[in-house]
C-alpha cells in the first residue's frame, strides 16, 4: 500500500521545496542554520528532532510557507502521516507550491493507508493543475500497485502530453514497457529520460534496460526482415548475438529508425534531436553513452580510444540536452 507514495517521498528531496531560500531571508542566522540542519536531519533517520525544530520555526514565523512544507515533509518521514496530511493541505492555495502540495498530501494520506483519499486528492489537484505531470504520475502509480498496467502507462502517457518537461513519467512509462512483451515500444521514453536527467541512478537503470530492449529489438527485426537488422548485421550483428549485440550494432541500428515516422510526440522529439546528434558529429558518442551499462566492457575498451570524443559530446549535451523537452531545434547561430 505504502510503496508507491514512499517512491515519491524519496524522489523529491526536500532540498528542492519552492520558496526556502526566500524564508531563508528573513531568518535570523541562527535560525537559518537550524532550518539547513533540520532539513538534513528529515533524510537522514532524525526526523523526530526536524519535527521539533520545524514546529518551532514555524510557530515563529507563521508566514513562511516554505517552513511549513519543510515541517509536512518531515512529518512525512516521522511517520506522522495525518498530521502531515494536514499540513500539505493548508498549502493547497500557496502560489507556487499548490501543485506540490496536493502531491504530498496524497502521498501521505495513501501511506497512512487511505488511498481513496489520496486518489481524490490527486484528481482534485488534477482540477486545479490540469497539465500536472507529477499528479497524474501519482494516479499512475497507484495504477501500477494495484496490477492494472495498461491503466499505469495510459495516465504515464497522458501525464508525457499535459507535461513533456516532467520527465519522471518518461522514466515509468519506459520502466512498464521493458518489463512487458515488446520492450522495444519503451526504447523512445527511456532514452528521452536519459536525455533529460543526464546522469543518477535511474539513468544507469534506463540505459541497461534500453540496451537489453534493442536486444529484443534486433531479434525482431532479424526475422521480420527489418532494415534496422539489416544495418545492425552490416555493423557485425549475427543472431548468435542474442541478448548481447554489440554497441556499434546498437549505433547502427539506432540510425536506421531515424528513417522511420515516428508514433507519438515522444518519438518525433526524440528524431528530431537526434537528427542535432548526427549533424553536430558526435552520434558514436551519444548511442554508446545511452545503452553503455548493458555492455560496460565493449563500452569502456571505446571509451579509452575516444575521451575527447565523449569529452566533446558531454559539452554539447549539456548544453543542448534540454532542448528535446519542447521538441526544439539547434540552429547553425548555437
Amino acid at each position: 500500500m505504502k510503496t508507491a507514495a514512499l517512491a515519491t517521498i524519496m524522489a523529491i528531496s526536500s532540498a528542492l521545496t519552492l520558496g526556502t531560500a526566500e524564508a531563508q531571508s528573513k531568518l535570523s542566522e541562527a535560525e537559518m542554520n537550524e532550518l539547513g540542519e533540520a532539513m538534513e536531519q528529515s533524510d537522514n533517520g532524525k526526523a523526530d528532532k526536524a519535527v521539533k525544530t520545524l514546529t518551532r520555526l514555524a510557530e515563529a514565523h507563521p508566514q513562511e510557507n516554505a517552513i511549513r512544507y519543510e515541517l509536512g515533509y518531515a512529518l512525512l518521514k516521522d511517520y506522522k502521516y495525518a498530521d502531515a496530511a494536514a499540513t500539505f493541505h493548508a498549502l493547497r492555495d500557496v502560489d507556487g507550491m499548490s501543485e506540490m502540495a496536493y502531491q504530498m498530501e496524497g502521498n501521505a494520506l495513501d501511506m497512512a493507508g487511505r488511498r481513496g483519499d489520496a486518489v481524490r486528492t490527486y484528481k482534485e489537484g488534477l482540477m486545479r493543475h490540469p497539465s500536472s505531470g507529477r499528479l497524474l504520475m501519482e494516479l499512475g502509480t497507484i495504477r501500477m500497485q494495484e496490477e492494472d498496467y495498461d491503466g499505469a502507462l495510459a495516465l504515464y502517457e497522458r501525464g508525457i502530453e499535459a507535461d513533456p518537461e516532467f520527465s519522471s513519467n518518461y522514466y515509468r512509462a519506459a520502466w512498464l514497457l521493458f518489463c512487458s512483451d515488446t520492450p522495444e515500444d519503451g526504447i523512445a521514453y527511456g532514452e528521452t529520460y536519459i536525455i533529460m536527467a543526464k546522469t543518477g541512478d535511474r539513468v544507469a537503470e534506463m540505459s541497461e534496460m534500453t540496451y537489453y530492449a534493442y536486444a529484443t529489438a534486433l531479434r525482431k527485426a532479424a526475422m521480420a526482415g527489418d532494415p534496422m537488422a539489416e544495418a545492425a548485421q552490416n555493423s557485425g550483428y549475427t543472431a548468435e548475438d542474442g541478448d548481447h549485440p554489440t554497441l556499434r550494432a546498437i549505433s547502427a541500428a539506432k540510425r536506421a529508425r531515424l528513417e522511420r515516422e515516428a508514433g507519438n510526440e515522444t518519438e518525433e522529439r526524440l528524431r528530431n534531436f537526434e537528427r542535432m546528434v548526427l549533424e553536430a558529429g558526435h552520434w558514436d558518442a551519444y548511442c554508446r553513452w545511452l545503452t553503455y551499462k548493458g555492455n560496460k566492457e565493449e563500452f569502456n575498451g571505446w571509451l579509452s580510444l575516444h575521451e575527447d570524443d565523449m569529452e566533446n559530446f558531454a559539452l554539447w549535451i549539456d548544453k543542448h540536452g534540454d532542448r528535446i523537452k519542447a521538441g526544439e531545434t539547434v540552429t547553425d547561430e548555437d
